[in-house]
């Protein structure tokens, strides 16, 4: 079985390839499938990604987190506490 990892990390890098591994992979996408697959793949992921839109926040959307942020740091750490019973109770078990 042929190994497959640098065409692989050449499909998904952002990187420019010298010539010599650009011809490469050419060459190996020419001859293989699931190596294919995958660069056709990759750049279907790619091409959603670049048309993706960023939805803006609600409005109220700082306020909200700040409020968020400011309850859970006054309210008691409950992992704390069950990091601290939790060895003894499961003695037990």
């Amino acid at each position: 079985m042929r190994d497959h990892s640098p065409y692989i990390e050449w499909i998904l890098s952002d990187e420019p390839l010298p010539e010599a591994s650009q011809s490469a992979l050419r060459n190996h996408l020419a001859k293989c499938v699931d190596c294919r697959k995958v660069a056709a793949g990759w750049e279907s992921a790619r091409q959603v990604l670049t048309d993706a839109t960023s939805a803006a926040p609600r409005n109220g959307f700082p306020q909200r987190w700040k409020a968020l942020a400011e309850s859970r740091a006054k309210a008691p750490n409950r992992r704390q506490v069950w990091v601290t019973l939790a060895p003894p109770a499961l003695a037990f078990v």
